[in-house]
């Protein structure tokens, strides 16, 4: 009775473990004002420009419900367990959710190309996405067009 007690407590731990395992952020692309689409692979949807706000597209990026991350000071680096770095910065995060996460790219990120990182805390496991590249250029000109009609 006893060996049967701890093979059933043994199956129970396996199983929680498995269940708790969380999956590694995947990023697909970014979406910015210059980039209305992310298009996996696409290089014209990875130009950034420091201080812009860009949406990273993915899977297993942040939480299943929206959280939203901006405080009285403005954006934070760090939100629910979710951080993002461009070229080694810290990036600021304005909302995160599975698909999807706003941020501001930062100020002093270096121009030229550099890589753009997800890290995800969940169940005590410190989650790294593969790198992403980005051009970090020095502006992204938009033009806006008001239509009166």
């Amino acid at each position: 009775m006893r060996a049967h007690s701890l093979v059933l407590s043994a199956l129970l731990i396996c199983v929680t473990c498995l269940t708790a395992h969380a999956q590694t952020p995947t990023i697909i692309g970014l979406v910015n004002d210059a980039n209305d689409s992310a298009v996996e692979g696409s290089s014209s949807t990875n130009t950034v420009s420091p201080g812009e706000l860009a949406n990273i597209v993915g899977s297993n990026l942040g939480d299943a419900a929206t959280v939203l991350c901006e405080g009285s000071t403005g954006f934070t680096t760090t939100c629910g367990g979710v951080s993002v770095t461009i070229s080694g910065k810290a990036a600021g995060i304005r909302n995160e959710t599975s698909g999807e996460i706003a941020i501001e790219v930062p100020v002093d990120a270096p121009l030229g190309f550099g890589q753009l990182v997800i890290t995800r805390v969940s169940g005590g496991q410190n989650l790294v996405s593969q790198p992403y590249t980005v051009s970090v250029v020095g502006s992204t000109p938009e033009l806006y067009i008001n239509d009166s009609s």
